[in-house]
């Protein structure tokens, strides 16, 4: 695989050509040539599926407590569904798509349809389960603490300070990883002072009580 406007890119390996593809796996994520995360997200979706149709004798039992479901479920969906999202520069839209899915599988744990006319909000506050932008949200950040606590020749810090030579084309620019910390750290008034992230992640939790 190239970036997309480098196609005259070639490898050789062996005296073999290597193919060039739109997308390959890599540690278990999707990268594509644009950059872009659509094929993650669907993948990320279908793998929260999979693992629920393997509990669903349990997360539909009638027998069993939605507060158990819900416990459950975060236990075992929800972290398929969030693989590697602290790395992820998602768009609204994306998010959206990802907690769509994820109430289709709440309103079927609790035996709700559309039809009865109930809520997100009532269905998440009885499962015990926040709405998944606020986790994806907390991943981030919690990984943003992480390289900001470590040295400044910590890889990661060093990553984040490369520059890419070259100029941006013509048009909004694709949304940065780097530019998304900032817009949460604004949102929930948070500082960069290191004693205050555990206090706020405490406050902050996204699963209703």
């Amino acid at each position: 695989m190239v970036l997309k406007g480098q196609e005259d890119i070639f490898i050789r390996l062996e005296g073999g050509m290597l193919p060039t593809v739109q997308k390959f796996k890599y540690l278990g994520s999707n990268l594509e040539k644009d950059g872009g995360l659509g094929a993650e997200v669907s993948h990320r979706i279908q793998c929260g599926w999979m693992n629920w149709r393997k509990m669903s004798g349990v997360l539909c039992a009638r027998k069993v407590s939605c507060k158990m479901k819900g416990k459950l479920y975060k236990t075992v969906v929800r972290p398929a569904m969030m693989y590697s999202t602290e790395t992820w520069a998602i768009t609204k839209a994306q998010e959206r798509k990802m907690e769509v899915a994820e109430m289709r599988m709440l309103r079927w744990m609790s035996g709700a349809t559309r039809k009865d006319k109930i809520r997100n909000e009532c269905i998440r506050g009885t499962v015990k389960v926040g709405p998944m932008s606020r986790k994806i949200q907390e991943s981030r950040l919690r990984s943003f603490g992480h390289v900001e606590r470590r040295s400044e020749d910590y890889v990661g810090k060093r990553v984040r300070r490369l520059e890419v030579p070259g100029k941006r084309k013509i048009g909004r620019p694709k949304l940065r990883w780097r530019d998304r910390v900032p817009k949460d750290l604004r949102e929930k008034g948070w500082t960069r002072a290191r004693e205050e992230w555990w206090k706020r992640f405490k406050e902050g939790n996204a699963n209703p009580t």
